[in-house]
């Protein structure tokens, strides 16, 4: 997709769709307006571009609570990296935090806080996906990363 208002309009497609067990959405906006004004929650065009992207998952998830038909669901939603200022680079603190929130309407998902001490990394968001599809079996042995938010 072009932008991610496109990118919304084709994820939401898909999901009404009901043909795929799994759609994969990446929205570039809130990365484009850090990168240009500042990764500050403060800053007026940085705070709009996330807004603006929490209401397009947010039809998103309207689209998969409107078409689960009795299913089980699984959303996980995770930044790219954090940042500071106008970048981020591999040695900076602010880049290796990143939000990783897990949604569901599973019995077997434990939906809360994650561990201040280990709020979970990109190498998280595999094996809990595998996790939801497969069970603990579904895990390749030696994968990085452990799964978030299961009973």
């Amino acid at each position: 997709a072009s932008n991610d208002d496109a990118m919304a309009a084709k994820a939401e497609e898909w999901i009404l769709s009901e043909e795929y067990d799994f759609v994969f959405v990446d929205f570039d906006g809130p990365d484009a307006a850090g990168h240009s004004t500042g990764f500050d929650g403060y800053a007026t065009i940085y705070q709009n571009r996330v807004r603006t992207t929490d209401a397009l998952i947010g039809k998103l998830l309207d689209a998969v609570a409107n078409t689960s038909s009795g299913e089980e669901w699984l959303i996980v939603v995770t930044s790219d990296h954090g940042g500071e200022g106008t970048g981020h680079g591999s040695e900076d603190a602010y880049n290796r935090k990143i939000p990783f929130m897990v949604a569901s309407n599973s019995p077997r998902v434990n939906v809360g806080y994650m561990p201040f001490e280990d709020p979970g990394s990109h190498m998280d968001v595999l094996p809990t996906i595998m996790h939801f599809l497969g069970g603990p079996s579904a895990i390749p042995s030696g994968l990085d990363g452990q799964v978030f938010g299961f009973n």
